[in-house]
């Protein structure tokens, strides 16, 4: 033991305790996680057996209609489309379009993720897209998206145009976005000073496929299943169990050895 009250000792000591610590906190970090996940996929189960929701009012939501299977007669609002960026589809990056559909009989709207849409790497150039090949009729499911790690303002204040006026190299201005306006992350408050209404309820329709008019069906209840969650808690655990075991041995086997 006198080996412990040496400065190396102590040092040796912390570091160890440090590391089971932090690998014990990851560990069951993404055991809640796993848990979190299950816990979602039996509330979709579950709100899939409720039967459709009809009718919207600003009464309801979303923590109590989330994973409803929706349908509702009305009118999309092409003229003022958002684009939600940073999506991925089979590895290629681009958009979620996200359209406002207004219920019939209602002034307000609810806003629907239509499916995925690529982009060629320009900023500035915005990709066509298609209407809904249901025109009228919307079915699918309501979701309540997560912000995720954004930070800053949801919407892109301006994109950069190109002014040749100096030097004949041009230099990087702003301007206003033109319609459809790229989003980083839903935030109902913008969307509704954008499209002049207030929506209904403060979740997003996925429209079911067959009804996106050509755009990618981009949608999973939960990005990774809890096996993920479970595979990398298995990792820090057996992280922390590698780390106990080198400092048995490293200060009592081989100790014993020398």
């Amino acid at each position: 033991m006198r080996k412990f009250s040496t400065k190396t000792g102590v040092v040796s000591i912390i570091a160890t305790l440090l590391l089971v610590f932090l690998f014990a906190r990851l560990g069951l970090w993404q055991l809640d996680r796993a848990a979190e996940k299950r816990s979602m996929l039996a509330a979709k189960e579950l709100a899939s057996t409720a039967s459709a929701l009809t009718a919207f009012d600003e009464q309801l939501h979303i923590q109590d209609i989330e994973y409803r299977n929706v349908e509702l007669s009305g009118q999309y609002d092409y003229s003022r489309q958002f684009l939600l960026d940073n999506r991925i589809y089979q590895q290629q990056a681009g958009y979620e379009v996200i359209t406002p559909f207004y219920p019939l009989g209602s002034d307000g709207f609810i806003l629907v993720n239509r499916g995925w849409v690529g982009h060629n790497g320009n900023r500035n150039d915005k990709p066509s897209i298609p209407a809904a090949t249901t025109e009228s009729l919307l079915a699918g499911v309501m979701t309540n998206p997560s912000k995720g790690f954004s930070i800053g303002p949801a919407l892109e204040q301006s994109e950069a145009v190109y002014n040749k006026a100096h030097s004949g190299k041009g230099s990087a201005q702003g301007r206003e976005q033109k319609w459809p306006l790229v989003l980083q992350y839903i935030d109902y408050a913008t969307i509704a000073d954008k499209v002049d209404k207030i929506p209904l309820v403060s979740g997003v329709v996925v429209a079911d496929q067959g009804q996106n008019g050509n755009l990618m069906y981009n949608w999973k209840p939960v990005a990774n299943g809890p096996m993920k969650h479970y595979g990398y808690a298995f990792q820090w655990f057996a992280m922390l169990v590698a780390v106990i075991i080198l400092f048995i041995y490293l200060n009592f086997i081989k100790e014993f050895h020398e």
